[in-house]
């Protein structure tokens, strides 16, 4: 067969002459409609090969730019590696009239995706990204990402026009690397995990994410190719740059002038000095309260079986989920007890405030909390006395007390929390007491504190109230739920959205576990017959499988329910998002909740159709 050929001469020369042909048009720029929103790159990404990864990076925005534009020229682009204030770029892409957000780098960055996903009000698609997840699941043991960029697996040989190799490791085995060339860098990687890996894909396989021996192996192997603290966020499930992205838009804690904060370690005597401080404010003819964050009920048994829980094997993950059942508490605590005493203008003395959680996290899990968006509402005390002992003094104390430990009262615990306090202490405006000294003196110094006198004459006034405990666990059969609302049943979970109010700028993740830790709670605490479960937790553990405390609390939830039936998720039960947000979340909800059901075989319940009648 012959092939005409045609002559470049024979060619239209609209692409030598096209400037010329327009030189009588005049184009109108319309404010663009789309954008492309640029996810900061995966850890793999930064820690190897950081300038090629770039380059890669640089020409897929492009291309998708040019892609998400089409007729408009290339779309405007949103770099959240350059602009980290990530509430405030999808504020101003609304108010520049955008509607349509392509994402690049959802794949590889899930944290900040679901941000979006659950934020914008618009239309928000998966764009392009860096192929990075793609290429560490791929069957083909060599896979070209760009840039000079491979993955090759073990055993191998890297292809000659390879630059930078990344060796994947047979399975969930300990870091291996192939035979490279000369002069070629390169590092292992594990395969992506489904997603459970999140941000951090490639530098862990997934064994390692439990808390178990063999695990912790795993995490000291890898830690040859990568920081330690980095691997530590990842096994914890923290979102660390996610929450720093939030951080910006944190306002200023409000000051409360009648609460005096007393902070200790266990053991420092903390307990007589709140309640000497508290005699002396009502002594004043002030209304005073004692009020005790740090509780013991059946949120703290429920929080010490999580953490106990990862020396079996389970995730790692649940210490961090242990914190926040233990925040959780002390946030309810303070909205049911504390915020009424203060807007009633009482004296408080606080038996610890937030800076011991804040403590905590920092020791037990390298988890900065100072400004986090759930402590950014809480009231800022107007004096703070801390008693300072070393850990070894105060654990001597505490077994001269007798009784049980809690799960801190040990010689590391001890020592992270006196460390913590002792630096937190250091401020001018802090002030620091010698638990070894007399109560007598300390009382003096801390008389300091007291509010002014009642005038003109101070009357009696009844002694210092004291916070109320935690509930207790109750015992009761498995209670028998329905997923979604029907009228005349409670409905599991609704006391986080109360306390909600009280926070500022929480990443999505972090509500939907303190959602999932109030329909735990109320489900132990208060032991119900029958209720509602607005929220399935095995749908968000299948929609967010980076987020290991969705499955964790899920687990837990799903032991202490019998499901009778489902109806689809209502977009006004998730709160705190826009129209289009809820909308779009619902149906990704629905979707999964119905695939589920079917496995289940749950019946689908029509909330038209009540199958209790409302109570009076």
């Amino acid at each position: 067969m012959v092939v005409k050929t045609t002559s470049a001469r024979a060619l239209p020369r609209v692409t030598e002459d096209a400037a010329a042909h327009r030189v009588n048009l005049r184009a109108e720029a319309a404010p663009p409609t789309r954008a492309v929103l640029a996810l900061p790159r995966p850890e793999l990404a930064r820690l190897f090969e950081p300038a090629r990864f770039e380059a890669l990076r640089g020409r897929g925005l492009r291309a998708l730019a040019r892609e998400v534009g089409g007729l408009e020229g290339s779309a405007p682009v949103v770099d959240l590696e350059h602009e980290p204030d990530l509430l405030g770029a999808l504020k101003r892409l609304g108010a520049q009239g955008v509607t349509h957000l392509a994402l690049f780098g959802a794949a590889e960055r899930p944290d900040f995706a679901r941000e979006v996903w659950e934020r914008f009000e618009g239309v928000v698609v998966m764009g392009a990204d860096l192929g990075l997840r793609a290429a560490l699941d791929a069957d083909a043991a060599c896979v070209a990402l760009g840039e000079g960029l491979w993955r090759v697996d073990v055993g191998a040989a890297p292809p000659p026009a390879a630059q930078a190799i990344l060796w994947r490791a047979p399975g969930e085995d300990h870091p291996q690397l192939g035979a490279t060339p000369e002069g070629v860098p390169a590092r292992p990687v594990a395969p992506s995990g489904h997603g459970r890996l999140g941000a951090g894909l490639g530098l862990l396989p997934v064994a390692a994410l439990a808390g178990d021996a063999d695990a912790e192996a795993l995490r000291r192997a890898w830690a040859a190719f990568a920081p330690a603290e980095v691997l530590g966020e990842i096994a914890l499930g923290l979102e660390t740059a996610l929450e720093a992205a939030l951080a910006p838009a944190q306002p200023e804690r409000p000051a409360a002038p009648t609460a005096i904060a007393v902070t200790g370690v266990d053991g420092s005597g903390k307990s007589t000095h709140v309640a000497r401080l508290a005699a002396a404010c009502a002594e004043r003819g002030h209304p005073t309260l004692m009020f005790k964050l740090y509780r013991q009920g059946a949120f703290l048994e429920c929080a010490d079986a999580l953490s106990a829980s990862t020396a079996l094997g389970a995730p790692l993950a649940a210490f961090r989920t242990s914190r926040l059942v233990k925040l959780f508490d002390s946030l309810r605590a303070v909205q049911a007890t504390l915020l009424p005493a203060l807007r009633a203008g009482d004296a408080v003395v606080l038996d610890r405030w937030f800076e011991t959680h804040q403590v905590a996290a920092g020791a037990q899990l390298g988890w900065s909390i100072a400004h986090h968006g759930a402590l950014a509402k809480l009231p800022r005390p107007a004096a703070r006395a801390w008693l300072l002992v070393d850990a070894p003094t105060a654990l001597a104390r505490l077994e001269a007390r007798g009784g049980g430990r809690t799960a801190d009262e040990h010689p590391v615990g001890l020592e992270g929390y006196a460390r913590g306090f002792d630096a937190l202490a250091q401020g001018a405006d802090e002030l620091r007491l010698d638990a070894a000294a007399s109560e007598a003196e300390n009382a003096a110094r801390l008389s300091l504190c007291l509010p002014p006198p009642v005038l003109p004459e101070p009357v009696p006034r009844p002694l210092p109230k004291a916070s109320p405990a935690a509930p207790a666990r109750r015992l009761q059969a498995r209670c028998e739920v329905w997923l979604g609302r029907l009228p005349g049943l409670p409905s599991l979970g609704d006391s986080w959205s109360r306390l909600r109010d009280q926070a500022g700028a929480l990443t999505v993740g972090f509500e939907w576990e303190a959602r999932l830790i109030a329909t735990w709670l109320e489900l132990v605490e208060q032991a119900p017959v029958r209720a509602t479960l607005p929220i399935w937790p095995e749908v968000l553990a299948r929609l967010y499988p980076d987020l290991h405390g969705l499955r964790i609390l899920g687990q837990r939830i799903e032991a202490e329910v019998i499901v009778r039936g489902w109806s689809p998720l209502e977009p006004d039960t998730v709160d705190a998002r826009p129209p289009a947000a809820r909308r779009r979340f619902a149906l990704r909800y629905t979707r999964v909740l119905e695939a589920i059901a079917i496995e289940r075989g749950w019946p689908r319940t029509d909330p038209a159709t009540p199958l209790f009648q409302e109570s009076p």
